[in-house]
């Protein structure tokens, strides 16, 4: 089974994407801050990450690269309505973004898409707990 990480300071974003992801299989950790995440990657290496672009303790963009430097091939999903989103993306080196609202159907879709390509074995990581 695949893992995510969905990070996101607002409960519902969290609670739809991990309600989105189950339906597909994914299991699902939440984190409500970088702090949280960071903590998060500490007991488990997801196979792909969902984030806010804005935190309450960090910047969505800083708290990318400091993961990109621990697990540089985990890809990293923005999710916003920021109107900077796509510049943060790029400056972040992330795999793609979303910008919110998005359709549950187009979420799905870009992570199976993200899974199947960006192999998780190749990064040693295991598709069961």
């Amino acid at each position: 089974m695949f893992r995510a990480l969905v990070i996101d300071d607002e409960f519902g974003i969290r609670h739809i994407v991990k309600l989105a992801l189950s339906r597909i299989d994914i299991e699902v950790t939440e984190a409500e801050t970088a702090a949280v995440a960071l903590a998060r990657l500490e007991d488990m290496v997801p196979h792909i990450i969902l984030m806010d672009l804005r935190l309450p303790d960090r910047s969505g963009t800083e708290l990318a690269r400091e993961i990109r430097q621990r697990h540089p091939r985990i890809p990293i999903v923005f999710m916003s309505a920021s109107t900077e989103l796509a510049r943060a993306a790029e400056e972040a080196d992330t795999a793609a973004y979303l910008e919110k609202p998005f359709k549950l159907a187009q979420l799905q879709s870009l992570v199976r898409d993200l899974l199947t390509t960006k192999t998780p074995a190749a990064d040693g990581l295991e598709t069961t707990p």
